[in-house]
């Protein structure tokens, strides 16, 4: 986990409140999610040549550009919702031209997804869980991250 940290410039937890698709050579879903609450493990950005985010300069919304749409049948990695589920997400910029200069990508696909369960638990639940994915996680653990 402290890797996925060091790759990531952002851990929000957060909803989706929107989602639209664009299509430039392929298609992307682009999910505005909602920050609820940001976090700073003290691994954030240390692998990337960009500096962490911190919690005071966080937006409210953050975009994020993930590969695909819903409506197809495989994409790279799970496309977030836009029911009420909370996530917790490691993101890092896209580092894109023009308005996508400002997006974020989820870091590690499917490694950098948490769904929100019971009692402030957040689940892993695509992809292959492995000894660096837990199946599940607290804010708590990842804010102690070193």
């Amino acid at each position: 986990m402290a890797d996925l940290a060091a790759d990531s410039t952002v851990v929000v937890v957060g909803r989706v409140l929107k989602q639209e698709t664009v299509v430039e050579d392929i298609p992307y879903t682009l999910s505005t999610l909602e920050v609820q609450e940001p976090l700073h493990p003290t691994p954030l950005a240390t692998a990337v040549n960009q500096p962490a985010l911190s919690k005071s300069s966080i937006p409210t919304t953050v975009v994020i550009r993930q590969l695909g749409t819903s409506d197809m049948s495989e994409t790279p990695s799970p496309i977030l919702n836009a029911d009420g589920t909370g996530y917790l997400v490691f993101i890092r910029p896209t580092e894109l031209p023009g308005e996508a200069a400002a997006q974020f990508y989820v870091t590690g696909g499917d490694a950098g997804i948490f769904t929100k369960g019971a009692d402030g638990v957040f689940m892993h639940k695509v992809g292959p869980v492995n000894d660096n994915i837990p199946a599940q996680i607290t804010k708590e653990e990842i804010s102690a991250l070193k």
